[in-house]
């Protein structure tokens, strides 16, 4: 009988136990769910669809006095006249480039060798530059990242300009050993590519002076920092002409031990027939985040060159490109051909394939930007 009673107690107690750790396994599940949603989600942002992409193009009208404002998602144009509104008056000269840097829009004009600067939020302008005792105009500007100064490369000049974009003023003008055809920025550095000297000159921001040089044994005509910034990419021509092409790429971890970490000598510009150098027009260096470099030759196609791989491979043909250009935050290539009309090819930077194109976009020529 004692038998038969202890053992009723013993099944009681295990159904009580297992009714206990059900609900307390139920309990602990629905915690971690909790959790596992709650950490999943952020409060102070919302919820972002990347596949939508807000690309917003502004480019230069067909007169070349005027802004046009296209937003790629909807296909349209938002304001033919975007200038002209927002400052009652055409721009005065042609627009050669517009560049941006946080919150303002640098418009480069040429003819006038100015630089305007406008507010993004209204496209009214703010100030503008005046550099027309110089005997070549702006071309390019890059921007130091933590800072409030600029960098203003010339049209074959043997100098480059600091500007303060706080109060829009020319503070200095640095001299180089020879005219500069590109300029680039990384942390506190800049990197100016001295063709004729066959060198790069290292500016340090701190002192505004040249601290340093790159020096190759080809000609440098186009620079590309990594987007991890630990190296300069530079693309090389074998004299001073459009002929042969050399790259080049030096680790900046340690500037006072410049370490070269590739060297290609290709003979993507060696005639088979003849053994002579074939002619090319190379522009827009760029670099994405997996480490490719796409470059346009001839203005008809684009040759990519993976890091760490000592071949160039043909990607796309693409008639009269105009320019190329990449995309950090949607990691996707701008393929840009300006002839007849203003087309954009949208390219994998991994497959090197069309992923998307815009064609013969209305009443809009380059220069052009697509605003963050």
């Amino acid at each position: 009988m004692r038998k038969i009673y202890f053992f009723f107690e013993i099944t009681k107690f295990l159904d009580v136990f297992f009714s206990i750790f059900v609900i307390v396994m139920r309990c602990f599940f629905s915690f971690i769910f909790l959790v596992v949603l709650i950490s999943s989600c952020t409060f102070d942002e919302p919820f972002i669809d990347e596949t939508i992409k807000d690309y917003r193009l502004l480019a230069v009208d067909t007169d070349g006095n005027d802004l046009v404002l296209y937003d790629v998602n909807e296909g349209r144009v938002v304001a033919s006249d975007l200038y002209s509104s927002a400052n009652e008056m055409v721009v005065d000269t042609e627009i050669n480039n517009i560049q941006q840097f946080k919150h303002q829009i640098f418009l480069i004009k040429q003819e006038s060798k100015t630089i305007e600067i406008l507010t993004e939020s209204n496209f009214k302008s703010v100030a503008e530059i005046d550099f027309s005792e110089e005997d070549t105009p702006p071309v390019k500007i890059v921007f130091h990242p933590g800072a409030t100064s600029a960098y203003v490369m010339f049209e074959n000049a043997k100098y480059i300009y600091l500007m303060d974009i706080t109060d829009y003023s020319k503070v200095k003008k640095i001299d180089m050993p020879a005219a500069v055809s590109d300029i680039d920025v990384s942390g506190s550095m800049i990197y100016a590519a001295c063709t004729e000297a066959k060198a790069v000159a290292i500016i340090d921001s701190r002192s505004q002076d040249i601290t340093g040089y790159i020096t190759v044994d080809e000609f440098p005509v186009y620079l590309a920092i990594s987007a991890d910034a630990t190296k300069i990419n530079i693309l090389a021509r074998k004299d001073l002409g459009n002929d042969g092409l050399t790259f080049y790429a030096y680790n900046l971890q340690n500037l006072k031990k410049l370490k070269k970490v590739q060297h290609l000598n290709p003979n993507i510009g060696i005639n088979k027939n003849t053994g002579e150098f074939n002619s090319f027009n190379v522009s827009d260096l760029v670099v994405t985040k997996g480490g490719v470099i796409y470059f346009s030759v001839a203005g008809d196609y684009v040759l990519s060159l993976k890091e760490k791989v000592s071949y160039f491979s043909r990607k796309i043909k693409i008639t009269d490109i105009e320019k190329v250009c990449y995309s950090y935050k949607y990691d996707e290539l701008l393929y840009v051909s300006d002839f007849p009309e203003l087309d954009f090819y949208f390219v994998n930077p991994k497959k090197g394939t069309v992923i998307g194109k815009m064609v013969s976009l209305p009443n809009m020529k380059s220069p052009f930007i697509f605003l963050n």
